[in-house]
Order: C-alpha cells, then structure tokens, then sequence
C-alpha cells in the first residue's frame, strides 16, 4: 500500500516536471498562455452528465428491485420448504426443491448480469465523455491561443490563469446526445 502510495507521487512528480520542462520549452519559442480546467466540477456541473448518470442509476435501482423480488419468493420458498416439511409428499418436496435451486440461480444470474452491465456501462460513459471533453479542451486551446491547459487541480496557486470549466461544461451540454446504437436483437 505504502510502495503503492510512492510510485503515485514519484508518478506526478515526474509528470509536473515533463510539464514544466514543456512550459519551458514552449516559453523559449513562443508565449506562455496557460489554462486551466476543473474536471470534477464539469463532471458535477453537465446536465448531459448528469443525465447520463441518472439513467445508470435507475437501471441500477431497478436491477435491485428485481433482485429483492428474487429474494422475497426464495424467502417464500423456503419458508414454505421448512413449514409444510412433514405434510408434503417426497414428489412435493423434491419439486419445491428444484424451484428454490432454480430461484437461486436466477438470482445469481440476475445479479452478475446487473454487475457486468453496470461495469460495461459506467466504462463506457466514462471513455465517452473524456473523450468528449478532451475534444472541447482542445479546441478552446486552439481557439483562444493557449498553449497549455491543465487540471486545476494541479495548481496550488495560479492567479491570472483562465479558467475554462464553466466553457467546457457549456459545450458538453450544447452537443447532441449520439444516436443510440440498435441492439442485438434488433438487427436480425
């Protein structure tokens, strides 16, 4: 934990050190003009964003409430299984068995499929969206003349440099959503 803990640091300190090399590089040949970009504020502050998170969160909600159905008739069940024991004939007993074995795997399989989906999901809102505000990024450089932009929280002070979040998060929020992509099921 604690070797894990130094190879992040020396990580950034490397990395502040590549920048600052660039800066100085770039200082050399051109203008410095620095911004910068909160990018947990753009993640709090995008409707889109936030939007795409409350989808993930209801499937999410829903994915639990069928479970707690799942668990609710296993309850049932077993309850019944262990009640009735001595009045149920060997058939009965054997056939309430097989329904509590199957209930429980189609409990697990819910579960794992509402996992894997979460993941899938969650990654690829995430790469979708960094990707996006990366594109952002990098024509608000482009256009307003900046050679460098960095995470704010990078700074530990940084008067006079621009500021570009509240931009950022307005061009996140101007794009289209893209166009969902037709499932399996629909291209047969």
């Amino acid at each position: 934990m604690r070797l894990a803990r130094v190879r992040t640091s020396l990580a950034q300190l490397i990395l502040v050190a590549l920048i600052m090399a660039a800066w100085i590089g770039i200082a050399q040949s051109q203008e410095l003009k620095i911004a910068k970009v909160d990018l947990d504020q753009v993640y709090r502050g995008s409707a889109r964003i936030r939007t795409a998170l409350t989808a993930l969160q209801k499937v999410e909600v829903d994915g639990k409430a069928k479970l707690l159905g799942l668990n609710s008739e296993i309850k049932a069940l077993e309850d019944r299984l262990k009640n009735e024991e001595k009045a149920l004939t060997a058939e009965e007993k054997r056939k309430l068995e097989e329904s509590l074995t199957s209930k429980r795997e189609e409990r697990q399989t819910e579960k794992e499929t509402l996992e894997v989906t979460l993941q899938f999901r969650r990654r690829n809102e995430r790469t979708r969206f960094t990707k996006e505000i990366d594109e952002i990024v990098k024509s608000l450089a482009e256009k307003e003349g900046f050679t460098v932009v960095v995470k704010d929280q990078m700074f530990l002070y940084s008067r006079g440099v621009r500021d570009l979040t509240s931009d950022v998060i307005k061009a996140m929020d101007a794009k289209p959503e893209p166009a969902e992509e037709p499932k399996q099921s629909d291209q047969k």
